[in-house]
């Protein structure tokens, strides 16, 4: 299987289907997973945050818009979404749906990831999801107007 197909196998398998019984399958035993949300080291640690996040961000989605290769390295380019029901990282869950832009840098060897970069709009997720204020540009600018003498 190409690093492409690889990859492609892994989101639509583990991320859309929440399953992580066979993330082997995609990730090596030492993989590292890279992201403001989760940084995780080994097999194990990224099943347990997989399975942490599945929990609380339910009917999560991946829809893959573009998949660039050059040598070991796959990068994607795709929209996020879920609903979020459980409160991850202990907080009170918004039951609220988000939806967020995210690119991800996967290294592949020998026929298993090895190492993800993930760059999700994490803050967009969190001002759909009510945690952070959203931030409105037309008042700014309307507070920085000169005052007409």
């Amino acid at each position: 299987m190409d690093n492409k197909t690889l990859v492609h196998n892994m989101i639509d398998n583990v991320f859309n289907k929440h399953d992580v019984t066979h993330l082997g399958t995609y990730y090596a035993d030492k993989c590292q997973y890279h992201d403001a949300m989760m940084n995780t080291t080994g097999l194990a640690d990224l099943r347990n945050n997989l399975k942490s996040y599945f929990n609380s961000f339910t009917s999560m989605k991946v829809v893959i818009h573009d998949q660039i290769v050059e040598g070991d390295r796959v990068c994607t380019r795709m929209t996020c979404s879920a609903k979020d029901t459980g409160g991850y990282l202990g907080r009170p869950a918004t039951n609220k749906k988000f939806e967020m832009n995210a690119m991800q840098v996967d290294r592949v060897q020998s026929g298993h990831i090895v190492e993800t970069w993930f760059y999700g709009d994490h803050l967009s997720m969190m001002q759909q999801l009510g945690m952070v204020p959203k931030f409105d540009a037309t008042k700014m600018a309307q507070a920085h107007q000169p005052s007409a003498k």
